[in-house]
Order: structure tokens, then sequence, then C-alpha cells
């Protein structure tokens, strides 16, 4: 399964997300999340980066769409419906940029 990780912050392949040590992008503080959230739909992922801020919390950077993997166990977003298929985990590995262009 491929899983997809929606934001507005830049990465690479190798870079490596880990819960607790980055701020929320989507807009709900700037406290680090616990965990890194993806998604297995792609189209879900790119509402997601549209809806998050970027560095410095700043919403108006590029829509950036990244294939990720799970570092370890992960678990259902308790906080999406299910339709987004929306998941956890407290580290995931960037597999490669999507280059998604998406619609603001």
């Amino acid at each position: 399964m491929r899983w997809y990780h929606g934001t507005k912050y830049r990465f690479k392949p190798g870079d490596v997300l880990e819960g607790g040590l980055m701020p929320i992008n989507q807009g709900f503080g700037g406290f680090p999340a616990a965990h890194v959230y993806y998604t297995s739909r792609r189209d879900v992922a790119e509402v997601f980066a549209a809806c998050a801020y970027g560095p410095d919390g700043n919403p108006h950077l590029r829509c950036r769409v990244y294939e990720v993997e799970p570092d370890s166990s992960h678990e259902t977003d308790p906080l999406e419906e299910p339709e987004a298929q929306s998941f956890r985990a407290r580290r995931v590995r960037v597999i490669r940029d999507r280059k998604s262009v998406v619609r603001e």
C-alpha cells in the first residue's frame, strides 16, 4: 500500500518525520504534534496540503504531497472520518516527492 503526507514543508527522500519534533501544520496550533498524519488516498493528502501552514506559519507556500512509509506501527486517525483513510504514526520516512499540483 502507498501512503501520502500532505504539507507545505519541503522534504527530500530519506528524511524522517517524527512526531513531537515538528509543529502541527494544519493550523491547529504551533505546538508539536505527537504523531505524523498520512493517508492512503493521494487526493486526501492534497486537501491536507492545501489546508496546511508551512514554515513560520505561512499558508501561502506551494502544496506538497510526499509518498511516505511508516517507521513504526500506526493507527487509524481518530479525528478523521473513515472515508479519509487517514492514519498516524510516531515516525515516517519520506520515499519520494509526488510533485502534485494542488489548485488553491
